[in-house]
């Protein structure tokens, strides 16, 4: 073999190294992502409302509703992390629960619907990419603020029953890192008599 041949392979060997134990480091680090987001269980259905998510008290669906800063409501991002160009086998979650919005159903229709939410406090289970994601990718801090406006009416059940699931397409204006888009959102959602 020639002596080119040989620094040829020996790069090769190299680089196999080096990909194996990049994805060994993926591998075995671990990592306490998030479940994806889901409904879970509907609770069983009561004859009475509680709670003051709700301005109205006809125990119906109808009115308007907000979104409560700090409690379950979230939003965040699910992405497949890479080192070099290997993709790690888990995916990278980071959440935030400082979320404000508000809603409007009148009859069978979602009329209104708008969510922010600060990006400043999206965390994940590593402090190293809530510290990266601060000033590359999202780049929180310059863009700090992530929001979504329903542009067209959704259409409910004529008879919405609550712990019903129902599933949408709702069109509305996504802005993130200060640029805003006309999107389509698959939703799923349920109206649980003091939430939705």
């Amino acid at each position: 073999m020639t002596r080119v041949g040989k620094l040829v392979l020996g790069g090769v060997i190299v680089i196999a190294l080096l990909a194996a134990g990049g994805w060994w480091l993926l591998s075995s680090r671990g990592s306490d992502s998030a479940a994806p987001a889901a409904l879970g269980n509907a609770p069983p259905a009561t004859t009475s409302q509680a709670g003051s998510a709700q301005a109205g008290s006809s125990g119906t669906v109808e009115g308007a509703w907000k979104v409560q800063d700090g409690g379950d409501s979230f939003v965040g991002y699910r992405v497949r992390e890479q080192l070099a160009f290997l993709q790690s086998p888990s995916d990278a979650v980071g959440r935030t629960r400082a979320v404000s919005g508000n809603l409007r159903v009148a009859g069978d229709k979602l009329e209104t619907a708008t969510i922010q939410a600060d990006l400043t406090q999206l965390t994940s289970d590593q402090s190293r990419r809530d510290n990266a994601i601060r000033q590359q990718g999202l780049q929180s801090d310059q863009f700090p603020t992530a929001s979504f406006q329903l542009a067209q009416p959704i259409t409910l059940p004529a008879e919405l029953a609550r712990g019903q699931t129902i599933q949408a397409d709702a069109k509305g204006r996504l802005t993130v890192h200060g640029t805003t888009r006309d999107v389509t959102l698959p939703l799923r959602g349920r109206w649980n008599g003091d939430t939705i």
